[in-house]
């Protein structure tokens, strides 16, 4: 993969930097003017080529995520098509969930119709969503649609971006095995000794598959019906951005109680606090906060980490400099790969963060978001409600969606909080 070829790279830049600082301290001398510039440009194109690696890593888990997320679709509703290609397969799947949006069964062609007798789930108002000729019932979401929904419910939160994404076909409790052994060494044997025996002291984090509603989306019938009208597109933004917001707003300060356990809450503290005065003021003291931040993670989660917090905050760290007056906030169009970092690390906006205005707990998050787990239940559910709101005529869509959230923790806190203060 050309992750692993741009760690390679970035690894080789590392080396040859320690090999002349290295040159200098065996000299016992300092590095020259073009030493260190030398020395400072190997390590800007080695924070330049993290971002791209980080980018690369995030596009490689999204795509791997995407193909777990068809897997799971398929053996969650088994073998869907009418067709032994794939391609037409989706192509009738999607023309079929836009007929059903628009009409109903009674809209969808015979070949249409077998599609959907195999998509449909209970229906509401009671009625069977098993026979074809009702206009009620659940369609499980075309492919397409999907891909789209899934798209904008990350414009609208911060957390999906970054979590590792598992999708599961079922909602059953799904356990997580945990084990942290880092505080176990191996052991020094003499001739003929036996050797000592050690425990592995196991854990788990359960994940449950709670569900969220979109409310419903009324169309009237006449948009629902005109050929011009996009549908599909309405609806999709509408629906990602009622789940995104809820969604987003319980994996980020869920409780865990009946809820995700959310990332901030999950998180564990830094001990370590951002002052508002010193943010405001870019003073070089809040460079030493944000580097001790960083250096609260262990080197092993680092090598992955970002940043996440309220849009306030990144707004006041873009005026914090380093000890040599550079700014720690770099701009998209400043590195290769174009993503803001600050010293080297991506950014994730969420906002439902905490702002930086007044003194607040838990306003910056840093470390490895993919041990965070979103488990969603595949495939998500859409319902076309006619009878409810036919005295307004028009058509009613909602969607459900089953998810749950938690830090996999094993006891090395790949994620830490900091506060802040006044």
């Amino acid at each position: 993969m050309r992750s692993v070829e741009l760690r390679k790279k970035r690894a080789k830049l590392i080396a040859d930097a320690g090999e002349i600082i290295t040159k200098a301290r065996e000299a016992e001398r300092k590095m020259s003017a073009e030493e260190r510039e030398k020395f400072n440009k190997l390590h800007d194109d080695a924070d330049a080529l993290l971002v791209e690696v980080q980018d690369e890593e995030r596009q490689e888990t999204r795509e791997k995520e995407l193909a777990e997320i068809r897997g799971a679709a398929e053996d969650a509703t088994g073998n869907r098509g009418v067709s032994n290609d794939p391609t037409e397969n989706a192509r009738l799947e999607n023309e079929t969930f836009t007929a059903w949006m628009r009409g109903g069964l009674e809209a969808l062609t015979e070949e249409q119709r077998t599609m959907a007798a195999s998509r449909l789930v209970d229906a509401p108002e009671g009625r069977a969503a098993q026979t074809v000729t009702t206009t009620a019932g659940g369609f499980l979401i075309a492919p397409e649609f999907q891909a789209e929904l899934e798209t904008a419910l990350l414009a609208f939160g911060g957390v999906r971006n970054v979590a590792r994404i598992v999708a599961t076909s079922t909602g059953a409790q799904m356990e997580w095995p945990t084990v942290d052994d880092t505080a176990q060494t191996g052991e020094l044997l003499g001739i003929n000794v036996a050797v000592n025996e050690q425990a592995i002291a196991y854990g788990q984090v359960v994940f449950n598959a709670f569900k969220y509603s979109s409310k419903a989306v009324k169309v009237p019938v006449e948009l629902a019906q005109d050929s011009a009208f996009d549908i599909n597109g309405h609806v999709n933004s509408i629906l990602a951005e009622r789940l995104g917001r809820i969604t987003n707003a319980h994996l980020t300060t869920g409780t865990g109680a009946g809820q995700p356990n959310g990332v901030v809450t999950a998180a564990t503290d830094s001990t370590r606090d951002l002052d508002i005065s010193e943010l405001a003021t870019g003073s070089i003291n809040a460079f030493g906060d944000i580097r001790l931040i960083e250096h609260s993670i262990d080197p092993a989660y680092r090598a992955g980490a970002s940043w996440m917090m309220h849009d306030t905050l990144l707004r006041d760290l873009k005026g914090v400099v380093d000890g040599n007056n550079r700014p720690i906030f770099r701009n998209a169009s400043e590195v290769p790969g174009g993503i803001d970092s600050i010293m080297g690390y991506p950014i994730t906006i969420n906002q439902q963060m905490a702002d930086s205005g007044t003194a607040t707990n838990k306003a910056l998050l840093f470390g490895d978001f993919s041990k965070y787990i979103v488990r969603v239940v595949r495939p998500m559910v859409m319902l076309r409600l006619v009878e409810r709101f036919a005295d307004n005529h028009q058509i009613g869509f909602f969607a459900f969606e089953r998810l749950d959230g938690d830090l996999i923790d094993a006891g090395t806190n790949p994620l830490k909080w900091a506060d802040m203060i006044a």
